[in-house]
């Protein structure tokens, strides 16, 4: 994407949401202040980036709740405004990105700079390797939930490039907040998908001692 748009980017901040590259995500905005910022975006064609705050529960300056420096930047695919003014919305991911700073208050909303940041691919042995792994463990689990075998299965051979499938799959099983939060801020393609497959393993062994197991 542009740098230029990280230069004053739009960030929605709360509490249990990380957006992942090439991952979509609905929201409901019901807020005042952020039914401003999607009027905004829409008019200007500006992406909005989701940022989660900080556990800390810390306050800046100005009073507003820290937030953590990588970003999901998305880019507004569908919305559907409501009779009451309330939108549903959907949001692509497009990229990660580490905010530089946050400007003081000029709109209801929040504005930081920001940078993107690229994936490393990291070791290419490692990666395929971890590939490999995966394929063995979705064989693993069809004994024990066929479905998510065979959606695990699915993502793969849709998204083979392992750089897409680690975020997809950090997004769709990466656990709670904070397991997300690490893998969103996870650079190394390698180092993802090593952490997918410590994921899978588990999930893997929790079916095994409970058979038909969920997927969290």
């Amino acid at each position: 994407m542009d740098p230029a748009q990280l230069e004053s980017l739009m960030i929605f901040p709360l509490p249990e949401v990380v957006l992942f590259p090439r991952t979509v995500m609905p929201l409901h905005i019901f807020e005042p202040r952020y039914r401003t910022m999607l009027r905004d975006a829409l008019e200007q064609e500006r992406p909005i980036a989701m940022a989660t705050t900080d556990p800390s529960g810390e306050l800046d300056s100005y009073g507003r709740r820290l937030v953590r420096p990588y970003v999901g930047v998305g880019q507004l695919t569908d919305w559907d405004e409501l009779p009451d003014g309330r939108y549903l919305i959907v949001l692509e991911g497009l990229c990660r990105a580490r905010i530089i700073n946050e400007y003081a208050p000029e709109r209801p909303y929040r504005l930081v700079r920001a940078v993107v940041v690229p994936d490393e691919p990291g070791e290419r042995a490692l990666t395929t390797a971890s590939i490999e792994v995966v394929r063995g463990l979705v064989l693993s689990m069809q004994a024990h939930n066929p479905r998510l075998a065979a959606f695990i299965g699915e993502e793969l051979e849709k998204h083979p490039d392992p750089a897409v499938f680690s975020n997809r799959l950090a997004a769709m099983i990466g656990g709670d907040t904070n397991s997300q939060y690490r893998m969103l801020e996870t650079i190394r393609v390698s180092d993802r998908m090593d952490a997918i497959v410590e994921r899978l393993s588990d999930i893997l062994a929790r079916m095994s001692a409970q058979p038909g197991g969920a997927l969290n």
